[in-house]
């Protein structure tokens, strides 16, 4: 008993505990808890989640980002199949606690097939969402997964406690299984909302998107590369990359002039956009940062937008 006095060790119900050590959560609970974070695109979303821990941390940025990602992901993984809370007591909700809610499989399943979330947290939402509902698994809170596993405890409660509280062990055990069997699990789709337009390879999709934005705003052939990163949000050690990944690919010419780094779109890049700008979702994409871009000078999306059917590659798009 000293020994736990000088520690400064405390008893913890399992939900306490969770909520206590889950550290990156305790330090991004605004973002990842943020009404309006799924009303965004998935650009938008994984740009404000950036920002926020950019703000709050001066290195590692990207690994504390996917951190939050993930929290985000078991939030909207639970509000969509769970109704965001726990099944068992159907007190606990993501609001309240979201370290504590956790996965169960219903069916008893080898422990070497589970997978736990640790695992599938890095998947797309829609193949989580498939491995949760194939594996039969509910959403439980930490007490209620504790006492829904404890069996032999139950068993036993009558002989280590009192009989006022051996009833209520037995009680809660009791709904939480009943909970747990009655609740309806089924298979549903939606948009991931963390689905990013731009796939792993095809970030310079991206860039050649945004120096497309700019030429046409500036009525100008070339950019000088200060706008493109403006443009982007990004750091000079990060535009250099940029630079190089879509001169590798011959989508830019590069030209100094007056000791300024000026970009161009190569032929190579106009049949690229062409295609880009066939597609919808693309199309959205360019419109949505050029009416970003042109609002922040006062002049409205419709006095600048051109087309690019009305003209042919490595035209220059002056106004």
């Amino acid at each position: 008993m000293m020994s736990l006095e000088r520690d400064k060790v405390v008893p913890l119900c399992k939900n306490c505990h969770s909520l206590e050590n889950a550290r990156i959560f305790n330090d991004f609970k605004d973002i990842i808890l943020r009404e309006d974070l799924f009303n965004n695109s998935a650009e938008e979303l994984h740009q404000i989640v950036f920002d926020y821990v950019k703000e709050r941390k001066n290195k590692h940025v990207k690994n504390y980002k996917f951190r939050v990602i993930e929290w985000i992901k078991k939030r909207f993984i639970i509000e969509q199949i769970y109704n965001g809370k726990c099944i068992g007591c159907r007190k606990i909700n993501v609001k309240q606690n979201l370290p504590a809610l956790d996965f169960h499989h219903i069916t008893i399943t080898m422990e070497k097939d589970k997978l736990s979330w640790y695992k599938i947290k890095k998947y797309g939402l829609n193949e989580i969402c498939e491995i949760l509902v194939k594996e039969n698994c509910i959403c439980l809170c930490s007490n209620c997964h504790t006492l829904l596993h404890a069996t032999k405890f139950v068993l036993v409660a009558d002989a280590l406690l009192e009989k006022q509280y051996s009833n209520q062990v037995k009680a809660l055990y009791e709904k939480i299984s009943r909970n747990s069997k009655n609740f309806k699990l089924k298979m549903i789709t939606f948009k991931d909302p963390l689905n990013l337009l731009f796939k792993q390879g095809e970030i310079w999709k991206k860039y050649i998107l945004h120096l497309y934005n700019l030429i046409q705003i500036e009525g100008i052939d070339m950019i000088i590369s200060i706008k493109i990163k403006n443009n982007l949000n990004i750091s000079n050690r990060h535009l250099r990359r940029v630079i190089e990944n879509l001169r590798k690919r011959k989508l830019i010419e590069i030209i100094l002039n007056d000791e300024n780094l000026y970009l161009r779109l190569t032929k190579i890049a106009h049949e690229e956009l062409k295609e880009l700008l066939n597609e919808e979702r693309y199309s959205h994409y360019l419109k949505k940062i050029k009416k970003k871009v042109l609002a922040q000078h006062g002049i409205s999306i419709n006095d600048k937008l051109v087309s690019y059917s009305n003209r042919g590659p490595g035209v220059s798009p002056r106004s």
